[in-house]
């Protein structure tokens, strides 16, 4: 097994956030995916997420709710993955030096490409599932 990996969701209008890797990093190098990281050493998920998101993304997450779990393909094959729905403070806002070559909204009918299968398809279930 690869990773384990905390995936987030940041929506707004309708659209979710997504981000496009550098080519080194995470399981999907120069691939569009949501944000998160990989599980460090004695950390939970929903604690991933947070560190992630205050470090990368410059937001403070304020609630996290799990959308999903399972088993995602990506580089170095199956990763443990969890998913979660968050609210946050604060202004978005990504760095040249991070982790992401772009960063932009889609929604379902309109995710930008090169993604993996495994990830569209998540993005499909959960975009058309999405529950307010």
């Amino acid at each position: 097994m690869a990773a384990a990996l905390a995936l987030f969701m940041v929506e707004q209008d309708g659209h979710v956030l997504v981000v496009r890797w550098k080519e080194a990093e995470l399981a999907f190098p120069s691939q569009w995916s949501l944000p998160g990281d990989a599980l460090r050493a004695s950390e939970t998920a929903p604690e991933a997420v947070t560190r992630f998101a205050a470090a990368e993304l410059g937001i403070s997450v304020m609630g996290t709710d799990l959308i999903e779990t399972g088993q995602l393909e990506g580089e170095g094959g199956q990763h443990q993955m969890w998913v979660y729905r968050v609210g946050f403070e604060g202004k978005l806002r990504y760095r040249s030096s991070g982790p992401f070559s772009e960063v932009a909204w889609a929604t379902a009918s309109n995710l930008p490409k090169p993604m993996a299968a495994s990830m569209q398809a998540l993005l499909g279930r959960l975009l058309q599932t999405k529950v307010r």
